[in-house]
């Protein structure tokens, strides 16, 4: 019954604030994956009906949509480079469907992915467009996150990588990384989202406890430590420190937090989960090497395939070939060079420099300029996000099948861009009133 409740409790929750406030609906949609493990845990129907939850989550989505349009009109279509540069990318990796020697599985990759790549590139850019959506699209995801990483931390029975079923006799759920996901992006935002004072500070603390405890029980460590170095990394900006001193803030608690988390992992996974040592340090090593094995036999094929296949890639999911590798490699930026050539992955750099430069930019005027606290957070967390998707893409997750990997770049472009354009719209009169406005102090020599 409780298995019911939360589930109905979760989608009754994102489906009235998707309509209350449209931007809400990014909390369905980075709660999609762990949702369905908890729908297919505990209730019958959601296990026998696997893709539910993931077509639920996309009528909310889509309802959303629909109110935002029916509301306020107009949308920006396109945030700018990043944006541009993320759709040509997918465009090509389409286009080379025609010379790829796994064109069977790329199809079906496709096939699978290709409405879920068009939420994530398309629609929810759509309704996350400026600062005030980017809190409300957080504050549905921390809503109706708390409410499922609870029940997932504590009452569901977790074996090796694995959560077992309440409602198939002997049959274990075996994607862990849906539900790590879910903890990682819990733990950034209890840190970076919550003003950390008074109540808020301990309901803060006590999902970044539960989100800890989550990520641990599925035996994720890329998860962990990227979901640690990603918080810490982008505290400054959120608590509005210069970026001089916040960065040296920022990177020795990143550095504190990683050697803690390396030197007593081992022993606290053992208490909180049955993970079999997987978070011994050598273990973790092993693993990877695996990775690069197969990585460097992708590499090998790539460079053998003469000028034209270094220029544009042996094709969309190649790896899937027997001759190529049998599978996916599971490092991203490596497919996306093998697979798609000097062209891909020129545009892949393209999206994470811009990505880059506009942190890097935004970060360093916040001794200079007054930003909005909202703001700040946001961009935050958004940010945070990103950097944990962006290294996550080393260890697991291909080109198609990582429906996340640049969402948050064109969701920060498009924060930053509305942050500029009400900062260029303001009047030296309403500057004065109010500096703390999002955006920078406009020309007051320009302006009249």
């Amino acid at each position: 019954m409780i298995g019911l409740a939360v589930y109905l409790g979760v989608v009754a929750i994102l489906l009235a604030g998707s309509i209350r406030q449209p931007a809400f609906a990014l909390g369905a949609f980075l709660c999609m994956f762990g949702l369905e493990q908890w729908g297919a845990a505990k209730i019958g129907f959601i296990a026998s009906h696997g893709s539910f939850t993931n077509y639920l989550a996309l009528i909310i989505v889509m309802v959303a949509f629909g109110v935002r349009l029916f509301r306020r009109g107009g949308f920006r279509l396109i945030n700018g480079p990043t944006h541009v540069a993320v759709i040509l990318l997918y465009m090509y990796a389409a286009v080379t469907l025609l010379w790829t020697p796994a064109y069977d599985v790329a199809l079906e990759e496709w096939n699978a992915q290709a409405p879920y790549l068009l939420f994530s590139v398309i629609l929810l850019p759509l309704l996350i467009q400026n600062a005030d959506d980017a809190m409300e699209g957080l504050r549905g995801t921390v809503i109706a996150g708390a409410i499922l990483a609870a029940p997932l931390a504590f009452l569901v029975d977790w074996g090796y990588r694995q959560i077992e079923s309440d409602v198939s006799g002997g049959e274990a759920i075996r994607l862990p990384l849906a539900v790590a996901h879910l903890g990682a992006v819990m733990f950034v935002i209890a840190v970076l989202f919550f003003r950390w004072r008074g109540a808020a500070a301990l309901v803060a603390l006590g999902l970044v406890a539960i989100s800890s405890i989550l990520v641990i029980k599925t035996g994720s460590r890329g998860q962990l430590i990227s979901m640690v170095l990603s918080a810490m990394l982008f505290l400054p900006i959120s608590r509005g420190w210069s970026l001089s001193r916040g960065t040296l803030v920022g990177l020795a608690a990143a550095a504190l937090a990683m050697a803690a988390i390396w030197t007593f992992l081992p022993d606290l996974s053992n208490l909180l989960s049955t993970q079999e040592s997987r978070f011994d340090p050598e273990r973790a090593v092993v693993d990877y090497e695996e990775r690069v094995a197969a990585a460097n036999r992708l590499l090998d094929v790539y460079l053998s395939s003469g000028v034209l296949g270094l220029l544009f890639g042996l094709g969309s999911s190649a790896s899937f070939a027997p001759q190529v590798v049998g599978f996916y490699t599971h490092i991203v930026p490596v497919e996306i060079l093998c697979e798609l050539g000097a062209v891909g992955f020129a545009l892949f750099l393209s999206i994470w420099g811009l990505a880059f430069r506009a942190m890097l930019r935004f970060g360093s005027s916040l001794s200079s300029l007054q930003i909005g606290d909202e703001t700040r957070r946001a961009v935050a967390c958004l940010g945070a996000l990103a950097l944990i998707e962006l290294l996550l893409s080393f260890k697991e997750g291909s080109l198609v099948r990582d429906v996340n990997l640049f969402l948050f770049p064109i969701l920060i472009e498009g924060v930053l861009a509305s942050v500029a354009r009400r900062s260029l719209n303001r009047t030296p009169s309403q500057y004065l009133e109010n500096p703390a406005v999002e955006g920078a102090r406009p020309d007051l020599a320009v302006r009249s």
